[in-house]
């Protein structure tokens, strides 16, 4: 899968939905104006269709409609700005706590913290819906307010292997674009049903009200309710439709892409035949489902028009020999005995990375592959052995990311600790030096993949505590007089966590390279001087990286001056507006440039690596 290419690809796609949203507005206008036009008109017999046409009732009927429709997608928008959480908690989903003891919930925290590591992608938020049936979504605008949920069904009658099957295949929309499209579009859907929710009430209101009594207002009323509810179901067939077509191609790719990354094609194929057993299923009774259903991993709604492809049809596509036979339930909980046994060194220690140029090493970003997930499995025991509640209560998380940031010279370290009282008076010493031992001497791939799994607890950290979180990491940074490549990395990922989970990603986005000649230029300079201090090699160095790449042409501008660590803040905000296909072009281009000597060293790949992650590009440690 080309990470890049699906991000765009995902948002242009959009553009043909909003054809179908914008056919089913006009067909529902038609449709009203019709039914009004036949109470309201006076037309005489055998009139031309034209004397039906009253350009003041059109009018008015039209705004009216676009006005209800229109005002409930964007209520419905507004109220999933805050991304995935709200989608999870609009259907009733209940939070996973992190320090929970129950060895379900355990488990599947478990198997989302290894896809976590394994992708790249910080930790998101788990939810469960009480539902007995089996199913699973991903929803949010980004990386960092995506959120996963599970039914409770999902938990007790999967294994592992169905369970981390399930998950690798929603992480598959996640990584491909598919989820951001998915939430955009729960807006419009709502829109689309109101109709039919506005008929349905006003039938009902007339019902009530009449009683049996015989009053014409109310038969009228009762008319009209029944012929909007008619009316809405054309909002219901366009929303089906639209749901369809998300889904039904997707969802055999996030399959295939499930099958791909854990090579155990009988995990996402037992799901499948789990849910297909008599009186199982997928179906979600809740009010939300309706115009959420795109979202699931299997068919949320019982009867009409269907949103995914049939089951047999997907189990086929993943076990081309199954013998049409669906699993029975489990009279228990299936419980597998968690691996505890911890990796025998720090990821990747020492080892140089030698890829054929620059587009193969930018190639592994969204990906994820079997070698890293079983890597995955042992880096978050080796984590959880040593950090234990550090990941799990909001407060002790919060002293562990100034442990991160601390040096494991002891003299530098110490300077440091001895620095932290002065940041803030309700932070604890002892806590971070606490921590601070359990991860000196850490690689910096485990350092980061430990601070991915602290994203989704830190969100539960009051507004106070997170502003003070990152203006302290800065202070402890320049405690030393210059802040380093690798705390101002940390201090932008964390930073991302915190603002954008609070603002989801809704900036238009540029393929213009002239527009971002300047920090372009700033970024890969800066990587050309990691390893040289000559102007000259650095500037050879970035022009024949930027010469492979044709999109870029001569915008990326050699800075005057050697660019220094701060410099790269407003970069990365600005390269942010770039479209993917134009980060894909300037990753590629640093890549080039760190592997200028035909090889890239553990320093150079750790910048590359978080330079990618900076810019919403999640870049996975190799396996």
């Amino acid at each position: 899968m080309d990470f890049f290419g699906a991000q765009d690809k995902a948002r242009r796609k959009t553009k043909w939905l909003v054809v179908l949203f914008f056919l089913a507005v006009l067909l529902i206008v038609l449709s009203i104006y019709g039914l009004f036009a036949m109470m309201f008109l006076e037309v005489p017999e055998s009139a031309p269709l034209n004397y039906y046409f009253e350009p003041l009732l059109f009018a008015w009927v039209t705004g009216v409609t676009v006005a209800i429709i229109g005002g409930a997608s964007t209520f419905k928008t507004l109220s999933l700005r805050s991304g995935g959480t709200a989608v999870a908690k609009s259907l009733g989903a209940n939070e996973v706590s992190l320090s929970t003891k129950d060895p379900l919930e355990r488990r599947l925290i478990n198997v989302v913290e290894e896809m976590s590591i394994a992708s790249g992608v910080p930790m998101p938020p788990i939810f469960i819906i009480e539902e007995p049936s089996i199913n699973a979504f991903a929803a949010g605008f980004s990386i960092h307010d995506a959120a996963v949920a599970v039914t409770r069904g999902a938990l007790k009658q999967l294994s592992r292997d169905e369970l981390q099957g399930v998950m690798a295949h929603e992480f598959s929309h996640i990584l491909n674009g598919d989820m951001r499209l998915n939430i955009r579009l729960i807006g419009p859907l709502f829109g689309l049903l109101v109709i039919a929710f506005v008929g349905r009430s006003l039938l009902r209101g007339s019902l009530f009200r009449s009683h049996g009594r015989g009053n014409k207002n109310e038969g009228a009323s009762f008319f009209i309710g029944l012929a909007l509810m008619a009316i809405g179901y054309i909002g219901v067939l366009f929303g089906r439709l639209i749901q369809a077509a998300i889904s039904r191609q997707r969802e055999f790719l996030a399959d295939s892409a499930a099958v791909q990354f854990t090579r155990n094609p009988g995990g996402i194929a037992g799901a499948l035949k789990r849910i297909g057993f008599k009186g199982v299923g997928s179906t979600i009774n809740h009010a939300h489902a309706e115009d959420t259903a795109h979202l699931f991993f299997s068919k949320a709604l019982s009867g009409g028009f269907a949103t995914h492809p049939p089951l047999a049809d997907r189990i086929k596509a993943i076990d081309p020999a199954w013998d049409g036979k669906f699993l029975p339930t489990r009279a228990q909980p299936e419980m597998s005995r968690e691996s505890t046994k911890p990796p025998p060194s720090a990821t990747g220690e020492g080892a140089n990375r030698v890829f054929a140029g620059g587009a193969a090493a930018i190639a592994m970003a969204g990906q994820l592959t079997e070698n890293n997930i079983r890597r995955a499995m042992q880096e978050r025991i080796a984590i959880h052995q040593a950090l234990g509640r550090f990941l799990a209560e909001p407060e002790a998380a919060r002293h562990l990311v100034y442990a991160l940031m601390l040096e494991d010279d002891t003299d530098t370290r110490q300077k440091q600790l001895d620095f932290i009282p002065s940041l803030n008076a309700d932070l604890d010493a002892g806590l971070i030096g606490e921590a601070a031992n359990a991860v000196k001497g850490w690689h910096p791939a485990r350092r980061v993949e430990t601070l991915g799994l602290l994203t989704t607890v830190l969100k539960q950290l009051p507004a106070k505590h997170l502003r003070q979180l990152t203006s302290n990491m800065r202070r402890l940074a320049e405690s030393n007089g210059s802040m380093s490549l690798r705390e101002f990395l940390i201090i932008r990922l964390v930073s991302n966590e915190i603002q954008i989970a609070r603002k989801p990603a809704g900036r238009s986005l540029s393929n213009d390279p002239a527009r971002f000649a300047k920090p372009m230029g700033t970024l890969l300079a800066f990587l050309a001087f990691l390893d040289t201090d000559e102007p000259a090699a650095a500037q050879k160095d970035f022009a024949a990286a930027v010469r492979k790449q044709s999109v870029l042409g001569e915008h990326p501008l050699f800075p005057a001056m050697r660019p220094r660590v701060e410099d790269l803040e407003t970069t990365f905000d600005q390269m942010l507006c770039m479209s993917f296909a134009l980060r894909k072009a300037v990753l590629t281009a640093a890549a080039d440039v760190v592997m200028s000597d035909g090889e890239v060293s553990e320093q150079e790949w750790r910048a590359l690596r978080l330079t990618a992650m900076a810019m919403d590009c999640p870049m996975p440690e190799l396996g």
